[in-house]
């Protein structure tokens, strides 16, 4: 028997629930999910609003989110109006009903009258179906690299269960304009582009110490960006690659940044990886990593597309210079929410 769900205008005082849902569904702490729900969807980085939908019960509990949040992309250069879907989440009472398709059917219209030109998304396997049917396209999934540069301090570490957690021991702390635009898939690719704004609100003065970023290749004017954060999978100490960006499209450039980061890494004595994921079949990414000494070791989630535009090259996977800094979980809620914030954040004041 199907149960009455309400599709209704997004308003502050629905963060609440949107965090017990989501608590719900995968855990976490309660008051943490909520501040970094009104950090995501209250606070904008820009004039274009993040599209929030919400189902609610008879008796008034959120038990449905779909949310959509402004992402800079550029086609070539060209700033694109593009939207990443985020926070899918179904009460489990509640599936079955064709919930999840009512909330992308009004997203689809509200998006469009924002002027929307194209929806990225990258979502787990309980939603893609969903998406499929609301006529996402797969543009692939993302496949994951790995450059071992101390194997046996990575056994240790994972036996021992003690890791270094400090920041990064090399680059410098990520600034919001520092970032160039240049891709090694060249002058047509859809990437994200440079924007204070989205920079300064995704790298809050909190982060900025953790995410680092590595500046290589300064001769003849050429200069190639890496993003950075560290990682602790398995117990041991690694760094991962958040994006690489450039004023140069030239393989030998970037390839001889990615060597002098790889050297600049073994600074740091308790580090025993780096790691980088990027969409799979693209060619120029896999041919750089490959030269570094990087192996592809799994795949995991997919790129999911809806233009919204009629321009076909949006559909092509070669055009997308997609990696981890593309998704909205590259920067994660423990580092946007410290944890000694979230007993203070039961009861938030509303917003105006």
């Amino acid at each position: 028997m199907s149960k009455s769900v309400e599709l209704v205008p997004f308003e502050p005082e629905h963060v609440p629930g949107m965090a017990r849902l989501t608590a719900i569904i995968y855990g976490g702490d309660l008051s943490r999910h909520e501040l970094y729900f009104r950090r995501r969807f209250i606070d904008r980085w820009g004039p274009t609003p993040p599209v929030v939908l919400i189902g609610v019960s008879t008796d008034g509990e959120v038990v449905a989110t779909q949310t959509y949040t402004p992402w800079p992309y550029a086609i070539g250069g060209r700033p694109v109006v593009a939207f990443q879907s985020g926070a899918t989440a179904v009460h489990p009472d509640f599936r079955g009903q064709g919930l999840f398709g009512r909330l992308l059917q009004v997203g689809n219209q509200r998006l469009r009258d924002l002027g929307a030109e194209v929806l990225t998304g990258f979502p787990v396997p309980m939603s893609y179906g969903g998406f499929m049917k609301d006529g996402w396209t797969d543009m692939g999934k993302f496949q994951n690299w790995i450059r071992p540069l101390r194997p046996l301090r990575a056994v240790g570490q994972h036996r021992s269960q003690q890791v270094d957690r400090s920041p990064l021991r090399f680059g410098r702390i990520l600034e919001p304009d520092s970032w160039p635009v240049g891709v090694l898939e060249g002058p047509g690719a859809i990437a994200m582009r440079l924007n204070h704004d989205f920079r300064a609100w995704r790298y809050p003065d909190r982060t900025r110490e953790g995410y680092r970023e590595y500046v290589a290749e300064r001769k003849f004017g050429r200069e190639v960006h890496f993003s950075l954060k560290p990682t602790f999978d398995r117990g041991t100490r690694g760094a991962r690659i958040g994006a690489i960006r450039a004023n140069t499209d030239a393989f030998a450039a970037w390839s001889h940044a990615l060597w002098s980061l790889v050297a600049e890494a073994l600074r740091d004595d308790q580090l025993t990886t780096l790691s980088m994921s990027t969409l799979r079949g693209n060619t120029p990414m896999a041919r750089l990593l490959v030269a570094a000494g990087f192996v592809p070791f799994r795949t995991s989630f997919p790129l999911i597309v809806k233009p919204l535009i009629d321009d076909d090259k949006l559909l092509e996977p070669r055009r997308w210079s997609i990696s981890d800094e593309d998704t909205d979980v590259w920067v994660a809620m423990r580092d946007l929410i410290p944890e000694d914030a979230a007993p203070h954040a039961a009861t938030p004041a509303l917003p105006g």
